[in-house]
């Protein structure tokens, strides 16, 4: 009969076994092969609760047993009270112990194990592994010490400087958070050039980016910059302005100014066009009688069939910068219902779905009370009917950010559908202005029409997403969408449509170091709002769009991330949503 044996005391003062013994799991719970080290000071646990073993087999009591080394009788297990008791080769013991040696199994619920001897390693592999850990550990802290390091600005490279009076400068230090505020990085940045434009003896820096923008700032200490102008890409000096003071510059058809160190918009050439040209081999149709006037069209009562992109009959939407014929423009709107200035005119056969309209002065959208496809047109070329027109640089922004918003939600585009985007590619393209060429007619077949000026204040910025009206009463914009943008560290909240309250917990934006290798989310969001709070995502650093959904809500995560030798880095990071239909 066998006895029970109490574990031994924890002291190191006892002598060590003969032999090392291992416990090798075999099947069940854990995977083959996993092994587990019989300490010869103290008892190895196994339970479902235990610090040594820990299984998860509802066979197996909390606490259900002890592997241990005894002085007298050697390797033993003891079980504890288990509810379906130790198996020692298919023996089952309960409240007892039994020896146990290499090749013994044990059992505990439904996993195996099997005893076998400890693999010792020779000593002087022992030394080599000592040595080579140490140098391990050395190399390890090193890596581990980026983590704490701040990591230096990126620096962007200039073209030699031909500065006469200041010192130029061949390379700056970006400061990292006017990247991220603006939603770039490094590699969307070019250095043009360095120039002292208004002669004050500070270098001034112009960077380009992809997307036809153009930054001036003026290089500081500590990587600290002061933004002095944002305008159009592949700005020209075209000498001083009317005072000789300051100088003027051309970018992109519209005059900029340096006023007390400030670049300023001033005016522009001509008006931004977007037009249809006819079928190969039409010829321009002659002018309307103005005598004439024309009929509201009835509203469609059948199918809708609206045009496409493309067709037999229209072409693709094109884009150019052209000149208006004496004050036709303002009598044309006024017969047309609109009596202020307007930043931009939609047609009706502009867009698919989307009704004649004007963005106001004031921001406001009016619709036109007459049509305008068949009355406005190019003069001096082939078959061309105008379909938009912007006349201000604000209202050409808006007019790209308001048809975009009306086929996605939002003007980020984060919702827009594949046949569109086509169509917003050419809206924001470049429209060069074309001298002594098609001038823009605006005809009102009316000669009473009062007079208008067409032009808002150009110098006046607008807010993006405005509601446009759609063509149609059984014709839907896309859901209104929102757009957070992400650029700090720590805890954020957000209160979209619906009951929903996000929670926004942002780590750091760069992982360096030994951090770089811990699994770390980047941005957690969490719904406090409705119920219990609930995690909806986490967002690693890897980069990509994650898709979420929220009572009635598709939200979209999007985050762009670039690795480099010191680890990984957040360059871009938003949230958006919109309602489903």
């Amino acid at each position: 009969m066998s006895e029970k044996v109490r574990p031994p005391a924890l002291t190191k003062n006892r002598p060590l076994p003969a032999r090392e013994l291992v416990l090798i799991a075999v099947s069940g719970d854990l995977p083959a092969g996993e092994e587990f080290v019989i300490p010869p000071f103290e008892p190895l646990a196994v339970g479902r609760s235990a610090k040594g073993i820990q299984l998860t087999d509802p066979l197996v009591s909390i606490q259900h047993a002890l592997v241990f080394h005894d002085d007298k009788r050697g390797y033993v297990v003891q079980d504890l009270k288990s509810a379906t008791g130790t198996w020692v080769d298919e023996e089952c013991v309960r409240e007892d112990s039994r020896p146990i040696g290499v090749g013994t199994r044990l059992r505990f619920g439904d996993t195996v194990f099997e005893v076998q001897p400890a693999h010792r390693t020779p000593r002087w592999i022992k030394w080599v592994g000592a040595g080579s850990g140490g140098l391990l550990l050395v190399a390890v802290a090193l890596f581990a010490g980026q983590q704490f390091v701040e990591p230096p600005d990126p620096e962007l490279a200039c073209p030699e400087s031909t500065l006469v009076g200041a010192v130029g400068v061949r390379s700056l230090k970006v400061p990292k958070d006017f990247l991220r505020e603006r939603g770039l990085v490094l590699g969307d940045l070019t250095c043009a050039r360095t120039t002292d434009e208004n002669d004050d003896g500070r270098v001034e820096a112009w960077l380009h980016t992809g997307d036809g923008r153009e930054f001036v700032v003026l290089p500081g200490d500590a990587a600290q910059w002061t933004l002095v102008g944002e305008l159009p890409a592949h700005c020209t000096q075209r000498g001083k302005d009317l005072s000789g003071e300051y100088p003027l510059l051309d970018c992109a058809g519209e005059q900029w100014v340096s006023i007390d160190g400030t670049y300023r918009y001033v005016g522009h050439e001509g008006v931004v066009v977007w037009y249809r040209e006819g079928p190969a081999g039409a010829e321009a149709e002659p002018e309307p009688d103005p005598a004439k006037s024309k009929e509201p069209a009835p509203a469609p009562t059948g199918p809708i069939e609206l045009p496409g992109l493309s067709s037999d009959n229209t072409g693709p939407v094109k884009v150019g910068r052209f000149a208006l014929r004496g004050d036709r423009l303002g009598a044309f709107l006024s017969f047309r219902g609109v009596d202020r200035p307007i930043h931009y005119l939609i047609c009706e056969e502009a867009f698919e779905g989307i009704a004649a309209q004007a963005l106001m002065d004031d921001e406001t959208i009016a619709p036109l009370r007459i049509g305008c496809i068949s009355d406005l047109r190019l003069q001096g070329g082939g078959a061309a009917k105008p379909v938009a027109i912007a006349l201000s640089p604000a209202g050409r922004r808006a007019l790209v950010a308001d048809v975009t918003t009306f086929y996605a939600g939002n003007p980020d585009g984060l919702f827009l559908d594949d046949q569109w985007s086509e169509l917003i590619a050419q809206l924001g393209a470049e429209p060069g202005f074309l001298v002594g060429a098609r001038k823009l007619v605006g005809d009102t077949k009316e000669s009473d029409a009062p007079p208008l000026s067409p032009f808002p204040d150009p110098t006046r910025d607008l807010a993006s997403a405005h509601v446009l009206d759609a063509r149609d009463s059984r014709l839907e914009a896309a859901p209104l969408s929102s757009t957070v943008v992400i650029t700090r560290e720590g805890d954020a909240t957000v209160d979209p449509p619906g009951c929903g309250l996000l929670h926004l917990r942002t780590s750091s934006f760069v992982r360096y170091g030994f951090s770089s290798l811990v699994s770390k989310p980047f941005l957690t969001v969490e719904d406090t709002g409705c119920g219990a709070p609930t995690t909806l995502a986490t967002v690693g650093y890897t980069g990509g769009v994650t898709e979420l959904e929220l009572e009635g809500l598709a939200l979209r995560v999007v985050t762009e991330s670039s690795a480099s030798p010191r680890g990984l880095e957040i360059a871009r990071a938003r949230l958006t949503w919109h309602e489903r239909k």
